[in-house]
């Protein structure tokens, strides 16, 4: 189940299961040559996570991505994103510090579309680490809920522009923040991330 989830989630975060498209677990067991148990524990999980809808009776389908679906998860993700990181900032493990501190280096290649995905998986766990810093349970399931989502939109537009460096130096001043336990320097190093990757994004969202 674990590595039909990892494949199926890849494939919905690239775009190679595109939104709208429908499928049951019949197709997928024949698919991947398993029963139907395996697809129906990793389609229970993508589900949750809200990057699958099912379809009483018939099986699941991959949401759309709409641009107020953006704008709401940027809501959400400026207020509790930034709160985390100024909580991480009193509190934050020294192996926490050093794993954010490798993570904030990663970029993407300009046009390079596998590290446009491991950039994707790098930021995921960026942003979940803070979350995880912060000791706080329940910060940490919305902000996975957030960053789940918000993994397909940054794929399709993160080809769009040449933001890596950027990014890079975005993380820095967040890592910065917290190595220097300033929390109110952590929020606000946050908040501008969010607020620049939300004007990068919705631009090119619109193109």
């Amino acid at each position: 189940a674990d590595g039909i989830y990892d494949r199926l989630k890849a494939e919905i975060i690239t775009g190679a299961l595109k939104p709208g498209h429908c499928f049951s677990e019949t197709d997928l067991a024949r698919r991947f040559h398993v029963s139907r148990t395996p697809i129906r524990e990793a389609c229970a999980l993508l589900e949750k996570e809200g990057l699958l809808q099912g379809i009483p009776y018939k099986g699941y389908f991959i949401p759309p991505i709409t641009f107020d679906d953006l704008q709401q998860l940027y809501q959400v993700q400026l207020i509790v994103e930034s709160a985390c990181a100024e909580l991480a900032a009193r509190a934050i493990a020294a192996d926490h510090l050093r794993a954010l501190e490798q993570l904030c280096q990663t970029s993407y290649a300009f046009e390079d579309r596998k590290s446009y995905f491991e950039f994707i998986r790098a930021n995921f766990r960026f942003h979940t680490l803070i979350a995880e810093a912060t000791g706080n349970d329940l910060l940490l399931r919305i902000v996975l809920d957030v960053e789940n989502k918000l993994q397909r939109f940054f794929y399709q537009t993160i080809g769009l522009g040449a933001y890596g460096p950027l990014l890079v130096e975005e993380h820095t001043a967040i890592v910065q923040a917290l190595r220097d336990g300033d929390p109110h320097r952590a929020r606000r190093a946050m908040e501008r991330h969010i607020q620049n990757t939300k004007e990068r994004t919705s631009k090119l969202f619109l193109k």
